[in-house]
């Protein structure tokens, strides 16, 4: 993922490839039970300190990660920077860093960037023509747009989770799109996305065709499934999230994972054992966190873990499952976490099991803390459970 093209596409004609022989994950799916599990104990919890990043890196946030050729890429949303980029700013809406090591014993340190000629980072996600044109002409330091009011509008790309397309070189790359900026107040979610990555470059291709955004699969007020995933048998289950009053209901869909750009393969969850192509029809499955989730599924406790940072709190959770789409367990407390600045509190707690160690025993878990004005520390803990009989 070290490489941009930047433009839209109809999909890509490499991934119609045979189901039947793309996949080496293994089947961990067990028998329904009518009663969700209860969450595993904990043996240790350990803070390991902030994630080692880019020195001109000031904050971000985000920090959903996969593994794409042994190495850990993790996708950033808003990045503030010490130095300009080539485009002359140090403030963008997405950033790309990566590692070479899967061990996270002593820390995690990300000594990749996707960086610019200059050795600053840069966007990696890509613009549509439109978008990138918009951004240019309303841009504060250089804006013709009328009225003045506009100037400082701009379209932003929040990368969500990287998902590898088992058997292939390939990579789905979930994204937002939002619009904010001049007197917009906070921002204006647009939509959700799934771009592609291959052969070191990321297209965003048409999957919603005749609609106001067709590079998005879900737009305006949907549901949409960017907010964490897992693949199973050939399947991706995504996680989709909408906020009520401090709490996030969550529900789950899925899909065979070389259709996941084709919006009416899509299955919501609705309840038993029913999946449907009707998206009103999912129900909540659990209730989430602050800026994503992690599900994964643990060798170790043979068991689905979900990991999410409490709403307006410093608390992280977990819940356990014996299928992705639940019934989940009460919601426990994992840790808490540092306090931010200024009485601020901490967000997108994740897991990230790449680095997971007696297969699943230790996992380890970041969140977001926020250390000043658009500046942010990525904590690292590490999570030890005991071991069933």
């Amino acid at each position: 993922m070290k490489l941009v093209i930047r433009g839209s596409k109809p999909l890509f004609p490499s991934l119609a490839v045979c189901l039947s022989t793309c996949f080496s994950v293994g089947s961990h799916l067990q028998a329904q039970t009518p009663s969700a599990p209860t969450v595993p104990n904990l043996s240790a919890v350990v803070p390991m300190g902030a994630v080692k990043q880019n020195p001109l890196i000031y904050g971000r946030d985000g920090t959903y990660s996969a593994v794409i050729d042994g190495e850990s890429y993790w996708a950033f949303n808003d990045t503030s920077m010490r130095a300009d980029n080539v485009d002359g700013h140090n403030f963008i809406s997405n950033t790309l860093a990566w590692t070479d090591s899967l061990n996270a014993s002593n820390g995690i340190y990300l000594n990749h960037d996707h960086l610019d000629k200059t050795g600053v980072p840069i966007e990696y996600m890509p613009f549509l023509p439109a978008e990138e044109q918009f951004n240019y002409t309303h841009d504060p330091n250089h804006c013709t747009a009328t009225p003045a009011s506009t100037c400082g509008e701009d379209y932003a790309i929040w990368p969500g989770p990287i998902v590898p397309i088992p058997g292939t070189s390939a990579a789905y790359q979930f994204y937002g799109k939002v619009f904010r900026g001049g007197d917009i107040q906070g921002f204006q979610v647009v939509g959700t996305g799934i771009a592609i990555e291959l052969g070191g470059k990321i297209t965003r291709p048409v999957e919603s065709p005749g609609t106001p955004e067709p590079t998005l699969m879900w737009q305006g007020d949907q549901v949409a499934y960017g907010g964490g995933w897992l693949v199973e048998d050939g399947l991706l289950y995504a996680v989709g999230c909408q906020g009520g009053f401090l709490v996030e209901n969550c529900r789950i869909a899925r899909v065979p994972i070389l259709q996941v750009l084709i919006a009416n393969a899509w299955r919501y969850y609705a309840g038993g054992d029913t999946w449907s192509s009707d998206p009103n029809a999912a129900i909540t499955v659990f209730q989430g966190g602050a800026a994503g989730n992690s599900i994964f599924y643990d060798k170790a406790l043979h068991q689905y873990i979900a990991i999410y940072s409490g709403i307006y709190n410093n608390n992280v959770y977990y819940r356990a499952a014996n299928h992705p789409w639940g019934p989940w367990s009460a919601e426990t407390l994992l840790f808490v976490g540092q306090q931010g600045e200024s009485g601020t509190a901490n967000y997108a707690a994740l897991a990230h099991p790449e680095f997971e160690e007696d297969s699943g025993l230790t996992e380890y878990v970041t969140y977001v803390q926020t250390t000043g004005f658009l500046q942010q520390a990525i904590q690292l803990v590490k999570v030890t459970f005991q071991k069933k009989e």
